[in-house]
């Protein structure tokens, strides 16, 4: 359909990784390698780079009564960790752009099982914040009070005000009013807005998952 948006997912490929005998020490090289800053650095520059060309951002459209400039994306993430390091990768490269090239930036996960699931099919994660290590809620409640302080709002990581820092920033995505959203799987299962056209993709994706996420 002509009159249908393309929708784009960039797989972030900056490292090869070789198979060895033992499969679990390799994983622990291969998280280790991933999530090297050097390379958490470089990811980062690479979306920051190329964000106004994947999402549009020259080009405006009607949004309701609003009009509106450019589409959003989210960036999926292979962990709770993987998010944070990226989380922090681009409050500091941000602080270097001039103003027109500022990002509005959100972070979201919760616990989640991490056993593997059958052809790679995606667990949407819960709201059990009650679940996550006291570094990683202390994170996301600090990510979640600069979001406060950009849209005015008075969301924690209570299991009532989750749920509500959730479905607002759902309608954040929506209304185009957030750039760009930093995940594990939330929003990846089940969710549509017609101003998302990019998914940059930093985990294994494979199968049923990625067509769920597509």
């Amino acid at each position: 359909d002509k009159n249908v948006l393309p929708f784009r997912i960039d797989y972030v490929d900056t490292i090869k990784v070789g198979t060895t005998g033992d499969k679990q020490v390799s994983a622990i090289d291969t998280e280790s390698a991933l999530l090297a800053p050097a390379r958490v650095s470089q990811v980062t520059r690479y979306i920051l780079e190329h964000f106004d060309q994947k999402t549009k951002r020259q080009e405006g459209y009607a949004l309701g009564e609003r009009r509106v400039k450019g589409f959003n994306s989210i960036f999926a993430t292979a962990s709770i960790d993987a998010a944070r390091r990226y989380y922090n990768a681009f409050q500091l490269a941000l602080r270097d752009l001039p103003s027109d090239r500022q990002l509005k930036i959100g972070l979201i996960y919760s616990y989640g099982a991490n056993d593997p699931v059958e052809d790679g099919a995606l667990e949407e994660e819960g709201f059990d914040t009650g679940a996550l290590s006291l570094d990683a809620r202390s994170f996301l409640e600090d990510a979640i009070q600069d979001y406060n302080g950009t849209f005015g709002t008075s969301f924690d990581t209570s299991t009532d005000r989750f749920g509500n820092y959730y479905k607002d920033l759902s309608l954040k995505l929506k209304q185009r009013e957030i750039d760009l959203v930093i995940v594990v799987n939330m929003f990846l299962t089940g969710f549509d807005a017609t101003t998302l056209n990019t998914l940059f993709v930093d985990k294994n994706l494979r199968a049923h998952g990625l067509i769920q996420a597509y």
